[in-house]
């Protein structure tokens, strides 16, 4: 009975692939919570998921893996931020537990108690076109690790107004923005350069996350403010006294295949942006399952994933859901 009802699940699931939304939660094989914080794709196409509570999913389009704190290296079940190096390896962000570096079969932990990184709870990553992994810390600053050792900047030895680091983006110019609770800065040739030097006068703070779109420009979604946008040299706000906008404070931003920006927000469900018009999403007149959307990651396939806090991951494409099947890879005792 329970192979029956398995294949059912996987018959509707391949059905769905041709809808425009398409829902995993709890209820679904593979997914082991409803609270869902981030998603990359690694060299291979394949899905690394990153739960509030219930440790790292792996997904290549049709088998679930779980990787949690009973049944793996993991240091800890709360994944709060992903990145893939210039070699494919997986690094993986934990909110209480440290970093941990997927390379091949071998799990590396670095933590406060074995390493220099001075804060548990990493609450952003990035990697540099050397390789170089930008560590953006809760509490304890930012921290550039070149594989052997590390670097800490913070409120005492830098330009860091704060130790709270919310995202950590490089450019395509090898450029290191970094975003806090207070205000933005930019390391430039290895200059620091605040906020007001970047932008000029700028109301906005509260960084969320840093993105760039299809054509370089830098995205800013703010905690408090919000959306901005930097482009050669210029700075815009989008807020409710200049635009159309209809609501402000957002958790993330990504920018999919058409150029089109995608914007998420802890109550508000979904904002996109193309050709100066404004869509919004919600609960009640779309397939979003959850207004609490944590994390949007834009895939390969022009798919765009939404992470909620309450109803796992929506996913959802225009032309149709797009998923890929990869070939799975032995994970070895991972």
């Amino acid at each position: 009975m329970r192979l029956l009802i398995i294949f059912f699940l996987q018959i509707i699931n391949l059905y769905s692939q041709s809808n425009q939304w398409i829902i995993y939660n709890k209820s679904n094989p593979g997914l082991p919570t409803n609270s869902i914080q981030c998603v990359i794709q690694d060299r291979d196409k394949n899905y690394w998921i990153g739960t509030y509570d219930a440790g790292l999913v792996f997904f290549n389009g049709n088998d679930w893996t779980l990787y949690d704190s009973s049944n793996s290296k993991l240091p800890h079940n709360n994944i709060k931020a992903l990145a893939v190096d210039n070699n494919g390896d997986l690094w993986i962000g934990t909110y209480g537990g440290g970093l941990v570096h997927i390379k091949g079969e071998e799990w590396v932990l670095y933590n406060s108690k074995n390493s220099v990184i001075p804060d548990d709870g990493i609450y952003s990553l990035a990697v540099d076109s050397k390789n170089n992994i930008w560590i953006g810390t809760s509490y304890e600053g930012l921290v550039k690790f070149d594989g052997k050792s590390f670097q800490i900047f913070n409120s005492s030895n830098s330009k860091l107004p704060v130790n709270k680091i919310t995202s950590v983006f490089i450019d395509s110019s090898d450029n290191v923005w970094i975003g806090t609770t207070e205000e933005t800065l930019l390391i430039k040739n290895g200059e620091w350069l605040i906020q007001d030097e970047i932008f000029g006068k700028c109301d906005d703070y509260g960084i969320y996350q840093i993105t760039s779109d299809k054509q370089g420009r830098i995205l800013f979604a703010y905690k408090y403010g919000s959306l901005g946008i930097y482009d050669e040299n210029k700075y815009r706000s989008y807020n409710k006294n200049n635009s159309d906008i209809p609501f402000i404070g957002f958790r993330s931003a990504a920018s999919d295949t058409n150029n089109k920006i995608w914007l998420t927000s802890f109550s508000s469900g979904v904002l996109s942006l193309h050709n100066n018009s404004w869509n919004h999403f919600l609960e009640t007149n779309s397939g979003l399952p959850d207004n609490h959307v944590f994390y949007v990651y834009a895939d390969d396939k022009n798919n765009k994933w939404f992470c909620t806090y309450f109803g796992g991951i929506a996913i959802y494409n225009e032309s149709g859901v797009n998923i890929k099947i990869c070939s799975r890879k032995d994970e070895g005792n991972r």
